[in-house]
Formats: C-alpha cells, structure tokens, sequence
C-alpha cells in the first residue's frame, strides 16, 4: 500500500517517543504525498521522512 505512492523509496519499523512508528522514506516530501499516505497503519502512527538520495538503510 505504501510503496504505490509515487515517491515512496521504503517503508520501515521505527521508534517514536520510545513508541513503535511506522517510517516511510520519500525522495521528496510534498504536499501530494502527506496526501496519499496515511497518519496510521494498524493503529501504529506513520513517520514521512524525506531522503537526501542516499541509500536508506534498515534499522535493527
């Protein structure tokens, strides 16, 4: 779901405030896509963070 957003580059796990997030790296953060992508996903909230075009790498 969240991949079929033009510029999304990957979806992760994440951390927010110590809480699971789900983080979504776009190669650029626009107003169309804070459109297309949703605040939560299974109730856990959803992080859009731009990428500078460097590789986005998984966290452990």
């Amino acid at each position: 779901m969240l991949r079929s957003v033009k510029g999304v580059l990957r979806a992760e796990v994440g951390d927010l405030n110590g809480k699971p997030c789900i983080k979504v790296y776009v190669t650029e953060k626009t107003a169309e896509i804070e459109r297309d992508i949703p605040d939560f996903v299974e109730g856990y909230p959803v992080v859009v963070e731009e990428n500078d075009g460097q590789e986005v790498s998984s966290s452990k």
